[in-house]
């Protein structure tokens, strides 16, 4: 059982739930702020709003701002180009469109039928419409960045703050940085700026074929110039260029982890947070991506036998087109393993000018090759219900018990093996992994196997070797070579705020999903509909969670008011020690949960490494 050591829950952003006073004009003195302020950038000047959060902070945003030119035509598939310039005063008061993607309809309507939550729910219509036109509006010029600042240094008398840069999540394939990502807790918080954007998705962002027609990682090309932009940019909107924190969770998390890996970003950030998955992710490397990509061209019927032949060709068909094939017959949960299924995403490129990553991510990490600096990272206590996000069949929500028994048939004609993390497809030969595989399922669904009423069980198994057993993975490998700090959460709070059971009307099942921490950290107006009424226990886990994580971008140790010292110790190669994250913070030993001491043991005896 792991060793318990009690905190002290933090009281920071206590006066923000009672109503923050007004803070004044953007250049720190007493006089109200204009309500279209104006920042000139290196491309031109922006317009943006003066806004107050919901507890009545004044903050100023900023949003649809170029940071890259239109990666349309000879450009698709390709790095990036910086933004051109403009002349006169752009127009920075909404979002960019987002970048191309699956267009999928969660579970729509307020959290109950009473009266308040009806009422509740008609209010934001009008807002869960504009984020449906918006996601309509999707295009291939969507390299669009959005940033929130409470000051702005219009006399010079303003200090630069640290600067927060958010990647958005959604497997590489959906999202952006506009919906989840609503600024007011971080605002209320204060002494920080904001930065949150759009990058290519699926084949747009990551088709690959090998060759410098399309090295692939497109995407994570675009953050990087996202990277050089607030590096050039920010001080103008009151950050510092020079205390830059890297943040992200799932795809994002994905994301900064190979960013701490890429020489491209190196000198670019100076702090990093990667929720819920890292680079050792299964789902999160592409292993054929050239096979994929002729997959994927045969849908549209371009069947060039020539990579590059057939890349010139794929560049000038309709966008919508390509990502239409790639929704319908690109997604599997087993490749042959179990994994998200997905396809286009990360990859180690051919040595060329200007490649992202050109070395096994895991291979790198063992030899220490991340860059040094101050690393948060964790995982959530039930990961596995993003099964809702529609793995398996396709469909959003909680999926009715016939949904279930059809995903468990499917579970229960895989070999063995294809429950196993991708460690032990790399370090066993067949026949192992087929005894691991079977010792792996009698853990979890006993000596009958994944039969069709197992459906729970496979939430976990799903959730352990995809997010939970990567990040444990990557946090020890980091702590074994890093000479800066590594800190470890496991967020355990099982709340109304939600963000993942909110969208998806998953309230029944216990524990903390797959991206449920988001909802403590942002504010998002699109989702109050979704979000029941909160309970104190979930406004003083919103206080920790936002209290932690922007000491920590303001000074790289994450702290909590009335704590003495640190907020959590950092972990080493030899023992896990986490901060465990609810209403209360509970730092502690040895296994997050029961499940992963049983998969200790297992890498300990089959691979002769050791999780934590």
């Amino acid at each position: 059982m792991p060793t318990r050591h009690h905190l002290v829950a933090p009281a920071a952003m206590a006066s923000a739930d009672k109503g923050s006073p007004e803070r004044g004009g953007g250049d720190g003195s007493d006089k109200p702020a204009g309500s279209s302020p104006t920042v000139r950038t290196r491309s031109g000047e922006v317009r943006g709003l003066r806004e107050r959060t919901h507890h009545g902070t004044v903050y100023f945003s900023f949003r649809g701002v170029p940071y890259g030119a239109p990666p349309t035509g000879e450009m698709r598939f390709k790095a990036p180009r910086p933004a051109e310039p403009w002349t006169g005063v752009r127009d920075a008061t909404k979002p960019g469109p987002p970048s191309y993607q699956a267009f999928s309809i969660p579970p729509f309507g307020p959290a109950s039928w009473s009266r308040r939550e009806v009422v509740s729910f008609i209010k934001t219509v009008p807002t869960l419409l504009r984020v449906g036109i918006q996601l309509l509006s999707a295009s291939e010029d969507s390299l669009y960045a959005n940033v929130f600042t409470p000051q702005l240094p219009t006399t010079g008398r303003c200090k630069p703050m640290p600067v927060m840069v958010f990647i958005h999540g959604g497997g590489f394939r959906l999202g952006d940085g506009d919906f989840l990502y609503g600024p007011d807790y971080l605002m209320d918080a204060g002494g920080l700026v904001l930065v949150t954007f759009n990058y290519r998705l699926g084949p747009m962002g990551f088709l690959s074929v090998g060759t410098e027609a399309a090295p692939g990682n497109a995407g994570l090309k675009d953050q990087v110039l996202l990277l050089h932009w607030v590096r050039d940019n920010i001080a103008a909107f009151g950050g510092d260029p020079n205390q830059v924190t890297l943040a992200g969770e799932s795809a994002g998390g994905v994301s900064v982890h190979l960013h701490m890996l890429s020489p491209q970003s190196r000198g670019l950030f100076h702090r990093a947070i990667a929720s819920s998955s890292l680079a050792g992710s299964e789902w999160a490397h592409e292993e054929n991506p050239l096979e994929h990509a002729r997959q994927l061209a045969k849908h549209l019927g371009v069947e060039d036998s020539d990579p590059d032949a057939m890349v010139r060709r794929l560049r000038y068909l309709p966008a919508r087109d390509i990502i239409r094939a790639f929704d319908s017959h690109m997604h599997h949960p087993f490749t042959p393993r179990l994994s998200l299924g997905m396809y286009f995403v990360p990859v180690v490129e051919p040595p060329h000018p200007g490649a992202f990553l050109t070395e096994d991510p895991l291979r790198m990490l063992a030899e220490g090759k991340q860059v040094q600096m101050p690393f948060l990272t964790g995982h959530n206590s039930r990961e596995g219900l993003l099964i809702f996000l529609g793995i398996g069949d396709g469909k959003l929500g909680p999926k009715p018990r016939r949904r279930q028994r059809a995903l468990m048939r499917k579970c229960a004609k895989q070999r063995p093996e294809a429950f196993l993390p991708c460690d032990f497809h790399r370090g066993l030969d067949a026949a192992d992994r087929d005894a691991v595989g079977r010792e792996v399922l009698r853990h979890y669904f006993g000596e009958e196997g994944p039969g069709p009423d197992k459906f729970d069980e496979f939430i976990d198994l799903f959730g352990d070797t995809m997010f939970a057993i990567p990040v444990l993975r990557g946090s020890g490998a980091h702590a074994a070579s890093s000479t800066a700090p590594v800190y470890h959460y496991y967020f355990n709070h099982d709340g109304e705020l939600g963000a993942f059971k909110a969208t998806f009307k998953a309230h029944d099942y216990e524990g903390a999903s797959h991206a449920d921490d988001l909802g403590y950290l942002f504010r998002s107006g699109s989702l109050a509909a979704c979000h029941r009424r909160p309970l104190h226990r979930d406004e003083q886990c919103r206080r920790n969670m936002v209290t932690l994580w922007s000491s920590f971008v303001r000074t790289g140790v994450p702290t909590a008011a009335g704590l003495e010292g640190d907020a959590w110790t950092a972990r080493s190669a030899q023992q896990l020690r986490f901060l465990e994250i609810s209403d209360k913070l509970v730092m502690r030993t040895g296994a997050p949960y029961p499940r992963l001491s049983f998969w200790n043991d297992m890498y300990k005896k089959y691979l002769h490494v050791s999780l934590f």
